[in-house]
């Protein structure tokens, strides 16, 4: 039961948030302070069934929500996530459409039931986080607007070669433009809540799946299912990021730039990886059209040709060096 307790500021938080593969982001709009969905939870990393929930409900108004944003770090921003009831209070809309106003692309969290009154368009991607329920896909498939889905990556259930192709597969028949993963922490109360949700859907299955959710190594499981999920998607052509996307007042070029980085990060060691993270954070607050750049043959003015983020760049625009 969710109760909404009335009105809330309009909360557009700093910092460094990558809730999915391809969404990182220096700036979170919060609609509903306090909402927490079922399932896995891609804010806190978490997992839970929670009974009575009292959430906030941001401003419904675009202009409260431009204030907030106005004094954010440049590129895209992260909205969500949107409560059931958002076609009653307005408020991830309002967000959405602030930061639209703003020039900026956004990536907007909803639950399935969540209907926020957003256009399609380039700017923006709408990402459900899956949940347990037996009907989650049915209730997907109904969704009025291209969405993708994220998958909690849960060893023993969800993490299982059998279970991502299964996901992949309906991924696609439901319409989902992509299936993103994202982990969860190991602890214990996590992991007694998965077995709890777990039980009740299988309950001949339990005890099995308590060894595994319980006694297994979480993190060597979840890299693995992360890699096989990566795996099983290249081969059936389906995405597992979220999509680079670009506001009015962002360069397209950037943006798959930007992309580009992030997923030469993801299999870098350290420190290459964060190098090539702090690049991604440098461009987007260049306020230059890189892809002209390189059209004018000056990549060299922004990273050593020789460098990573310079061969990656003249890949990405064919403008490597004579």
């Amino acid at each position: 039961m969710i109760v909404y307790a009335g009105p809330a500021a309009a909360a557009a938080r700093r910092g460094e948030f990558l809730p999915f593969p391809g969404a990182r982001s220096r700036c979170r709009a919060i609609p509903y302070p306090g909402f927490e969905a079922d399932g896995g939870d891609p804010w806190s990393a978490t997992y839970g069934r929670p009974g009575e929930i009292e959430t906030g409900v941001g401003p419904g108004d675009a202009a409260v929500w431009s204030a907030a944003l106005s004094r954010i770090p440049p590129g895209k921003v992260l909205v969500g996530t949107a409560a059931p009831a958002e076609s009653v209070y307005g408020a991830a809309s309002a967000a959405v459409a602030a930061a639209r106003e703003l020039g900026r692309g956004v990536v907007l969290v909803e639950t399935v039931e969540s209907r926020t009154a957003a256009a399609p368009g380039p700017d923006l991607v709408r990402v459900v986080p899956w949940e347990s329920a037996p009907d989650f896909w049915i209730r997907f498939a109904r969704r009025p607007h291209p969405s993708g889905v994220a998958l909690p990556l849960l060893p023993g259930w969800t993490g299982t070669e059998e279970f991502l192709q299964r996901s992949l597969s309906a991924a696609r028949s439901a319409g989902a433009s992509f299936l993103a993963p994202f982990e969860l922490r190991g602890d214990g109360a996590t992991r007694a809540a998965i077995h709890a949700d777990y039980a009740k859907l299988r309950p001949e299955e339990a005890d099995a799946f308590f060894d595994a959710i319980h006694h297994r190594d979480w993190e060597t499981h979840t890299r693995e299912a992360r890699a096989g999920l990566r795996r099983a998607a290249a081969e059936a052509g389906f995405s597992t990021r979220v999509p680079a996307i670009a506001g009015a007042a962002e360069f397209a070029g950037n943006a798959r730039l930007v992309e580009a980085f992030e997923i030469a990060a993801e299999t870098a060691g350290e420190p290459r990886a964060s190098d090539l993270l702090a690049a991604a954070r440098r461009l987007e607050d260049l306020g230059r059209d890189v892809e002209e750049v390189a059209r004018d043959g000056n990549l060299r003015l922004l990273w050593p040709l020789d460098s990573p983020e310079g061969r990656i760049a003249a890949d990405l625009f064919s403008a490597r060096p004579a």
